[in-house]
């Protein structure tokens, strides 16, 4: 794996730091960008000003309790938006609140963590976390996700998207190198 881009939405900066920290001891190559609010949070998703070059995060922390813009909210927003739900999303928050909890699942969280006050023991999650999502889960590249969305949007290829919906779990890797080639084959097509 190459290096995993991470949005980190923390108003907390000893919070931020700490993950940021405990992050670059990992073994995985990360690269960290926090935004302290959920309006950022959305600018940043969204590429708008300041943001217009950053690459899109394979994975997001999210913290509930945000100014401008809530946690809950900026949650809702990425899931809905078909750019944008595909990246996980893990909620890392203070608040063990089952209506916290049920809520974030309920808006399509990948995860609710709550937020050791232990140093060691938030030190220990952390590195939880870390061999879940980088060493046995699989995070989906979102720039190739968005490829092949706009693929079939642009050359309404239904004949190949019927394969995607009828397709069982054993069949899916060479379904997807049939995407994959057909997309290449379709790129070279137009840029000639």
């Amino acid at each position: 794996m190459g290096t995993v881009d991470i949005l980190v939405v923390e108003d907390n900066p000893a919070d931020a730091r700490l993950v940021m920290e405990v992050f670059n001891e990992f073994d995985i190559k990360t690269r960290i960008n926090v935004v302290r609010d959920g309006v950022k949070a959305i600018d940043y998703l969204y590429k708008r000003d300041k943001y217009k070059d950053h690459k899109t995060p394979n994975l997001i922390i999210l913290d509930l309790n945000l100014p401008k813009k809530s946690g809950r909210e900026v949650l809702k927003e990425i899931k809905k938006e078909d750019k944008l739900k595909l990246i996980p999303v893990v909620v890392l928050t203070t608040s063990r609140d089952d209506r916290d909890i049920c809520e974030s699942y309920e808006y399509c969280a990948n995860a609710y963590i709550a937020k050791p006050a232990d140093f060691d023991e938030f030190v220990r999650v952390i590195r939880t976390f870390e061999d879940f999502w980088f060493n046995t889960a699989l995070l989906p590249d979102v720039n190739s996700s968005k490829k092949i969305r706009d693929w079939f949007q642009r050359d309404n290829s239904h004949n190949l998207l019927d394969k995607v919906y009828r397709c069982k779990p054993a069949n899916l890797e060479s379904l997807l190198e049939e995407i994959e080639f057909a997309i290449k084959s379709s790129d070279h097509i137009d840029n000639v």
